[in-house]
């Protein structure tokens, strides 16, 4: 299965600020369920509405929090499930 995972709300805290991406707190939980989906086979993609500027700031945030993924994408796109902060959350799986 293909699993959308949204980055700002869900993987890491929402930043007020943009300039605050590379600081965003991790949400732990959400990261390792993110990452055991990927163990177990699925494919991952980490979505986010944050400017393509910030590609290589979110992409750093992501190895710095060991986060597993096949693709991340600085837009929303088709996939299975859309896991984010308003619609399936993480503790729904």
């Amino acid at each position: 299965m293909i699993y959308a995972i949204d980055l700002d709300g869900t993987l890491c805290y929402e930043m007020k600020d943009w300039k605050d991406y590379k600081i965003a707190p991790p949400i732990y939980p959400n990261i390792n369920k993110s990452n055991k989906l990927f163990n177990e086979g699925h494919i991952i993609v980490i979505y986010t509405a944050r400017p393509i500027t910030d590609i290589y700031v979110t992409r750093s945030w992501l190895k710095k929090h060991s986060v597993k993924y096949h693709k991340l994408i600085m837009d929303k796109f088709r996939a299975d499930w859309y896991i984010d902060n308003n619609s399936m959350k993480m503790e729904d799986l």
